[in-house]
């Protein structure tokens, strides 16, 4: 195995972490809209997955359940992206929000912070904000 392949193993690997998570997120209400799909099936391109693992990685969830952290991948990246998720169908479901928030914790987020960094980042995307500019609007609360 050259380096290379190392290296993209290695990036897949982690991607495919955090497909699962969002794919949790997205199923935490039981249902997985075309919306949602659309949105893991970019999130998906991005780690250079192709859709059939999307796929499979959809029938495995719904075996089991629970999230796995990647730590090594950006904390404000993986919330955003699992609040984007979150409002992939235009409708926040309290599990949702409730998964959204113990994975905050369980990335390391400060607990006492975790409650506005998921509204913040609501608010943010709901008016258009690109992630760089959610970013540097909540820098104060995500210290990495």
């Amino acid at each position: 195995m050259s380096i290379l392949d190392f290296i993209f193993n290695s990036k897949k690997k982690k991607g495919k972490e955090h497909l699962r998570n969002l794919m949790n997120m997205a199923m935490a209400d039981g249902i997985l809209d075309d919306s949602e799909y659309d949105f893991l099936k970019n999130i998906a391109s991005k780690y250079e997955i192709p859709v059939n693992e999307v796929d499979k990685l959809k029938i495995e969830i719904a075996k089991q359940s629970g999230y796995n952290v990647e730590k090594s991948l950006n904390r404000f990246d993986q919330i955003y992206d699992l609040v984007k998720m979150m409002m992939a169908d235009n409708h926040i479901d309290k599990r949702e929000m409730q998964m959204c928030k113990v994975f905050a914790k369980k990335i390391g987020f400060a607990v006492q912070h975790v409650d506005e960094i998921v509204d913040s980042v609501i608010q943010n995307i709901t008016i258009g904000n690109s992630v760089e500019e959610t970013r540097k609007r909540l820098a104060y609360l995500i210290k990495d």
